[in-house]
């Protein structure tokens, strides 16, 4: 299977990008702002509606990382007020079997100013 070359990914699209590095070779996957469920983050958001019977894909990543065996970087916001620190804590929980994983806590950043942070 050829290799696509590395994948970064940013905020919305992170779904789709830990679905395509279940299923296609790359060589290196970096997400920032995870989510191991984007239904968990809309009920965050709006928890007055029934999420789970509206939402067609949850994009449930975490039933992916078992095809995911690349190097691996998951950047966090600490004070992400969209998606929650603790959804990227426990997306990275389900690689813990994975020794290709690093997990990179943002100190300060929020979710739309985390690049003024990055080195």
């Amino acid at each position: 299977m050829k290799q696509l070359p590395c994948i970064a990914t940013v905020k919305a699209w992170y779904g789709v990008a830990v679905n395509l590095s279940a299923v296609r070779a790359i060589k290196k996957m970096i997400l920032v702002t995870p989510f191991y469920s984007i239904l968990n983050v809309a009920q965050d958001i709006y928890w007055m509606f029934p999420l789970s019977f509206l939402l067609k894909d949850k994009f449930e990543s975490w039933r992916k990382v078992e095809g995911i065996n690349v190097d691996s970087l998951l950047i966090i916001a600490e004070q992400d007020e969209v998606i929650a620190p603790k959804y990227g804590h426990n997306l990275a929980n389900y690689f813990a079997s994975k020794p290709k994983l690093k997990v990179k806590v943002i100190i300060g950043a929020g979710h739309n100013n985390i690049a003024e942070f990055m080195q």
